[in-house]
């Protein structure tokens, strides 16, 4: 059986929703478990448009496989889910999202791991539009089922 590491770090983001195009900014926390070819993912996050009129909470999971041996860089491709809470104006809206990865790790054999990763996330299922502050029913805006490509970078020890 592979021996597994058990990794933390934090992750920046930066996406560029569609439809949307304006820039969203992000952070996340990662524990990942990683052994010889794979890595099993949880991150909490969020995000938020500069002007503060779009963000969200979410909570993800991913599963990736080791591309290759190299002890230098490795890159990296799989996919998860993420779970959403999603703010847009004064609407609340709930999610469930599909997300691909594609990354490169440095150095496995070293005490910290930088890598830089490609993700696409699509919303599959927005419910529960609800205005932010009174809680009553809102229609579902169109943003909700948006699909958001990302460039994203961090640091694993």
């Amino acid at each position: 059986a592979a021996s597994a590491e058990i990794l933390v770090g934090p992750r920046l983001t930066l996406t560029v929703p569609v439809p949307g195009l304006l820039p969203e900014l992000g952070g996340a926390l990662d524990l990942r478990i990683a052994t010889h070819d794979r890595m099993t993912a949880f991150g909490l996050g969020l995000q938020s448009r500069i002007d503060g009129e779009t963000g969200l909470l979410n909570f993800d999971t991913a599963a990736t496989w080791f591309l290759g041996a190299s002890e230098r860089w490795v890159p990296y491709a799989g996919g998860g889910m993420q779970l959403r809470q999603m703010f847009f104006e004064q609407t609340r809206v709930t999610a469930i999202a599909a997300q691909g990865i594609a990354g490169l790790m440095s150095a496995r054999s070293g005490p910290a791991r930088l890598f830089v990763e490609l993700r696409v996330v699509q919303n599959l299922l927005a419910f529960g539009a609800q205005d932010s502050l009174r809680g009553t029913p809102r229609p579902l805006p169109i943003e909700a089922l948006r699909f958001e490509p990302s460039v994203q970078a961090g640091v694993l020890f």
